[in-house]
């Protein structure tokens, strides 16, 4: 990519910061589980860029949605402050499930027919 395709790219919020958005992809409710992802959330915080905003957003099925909501407000985030600004947007997608799961298994059952998926998202559950 060139210098102005980057530049032209980037997301930039009304506060005219570039904003870095990162994605957690969560199925399932494991408590061994939801503490990794706790204790990743917390070390993306404590190291969050200085000069620009922060944007998590968690991708994540019914019971994984409600473990995090859970894990949020135990772990008192709700309110914190930091030097800029931090978003979390969690998107539940339990319905597109079963379409998705339905859709990686054509692309992989198609595979040796010549056709050949540009990314394949592998989906795990714990």
């Amino acid at each position: 990519l060139d210098d102005q395709y980057a530049i032209r790219d980037r997301n930039i919020n009304s506060s005219g910061r570039l904003t870095l958005n990162i994605i957690h992809g969560l199925s399932g409710d494991s408590s061994g589980f939801i503490d990794e992802w706790e204790v990743n959330l917390k070390s993306i915080l404590m190291n969050a860029p200085l000069d620009y905003d922060l944007h998590i957003h968690v991708i994540a099925n019914d019971s994984a949605e409600q473990a995090v909501n859970e894990r949020i407000v135990k772990s008192n985030l709700i309110n914190s402050k930091w030097r800029n600004k931090v978003s979390l947007t969690i998107h539940n997608v339990e319905s597109k499930v079963e379409e998705w799961t339905k859709a990686l298994q054509d692309v992989l059952t198609n595979l040796n027919s010549g056709i050949k998926p540009l990314l394949i998202f592998i989906i795990c559950q714990y």
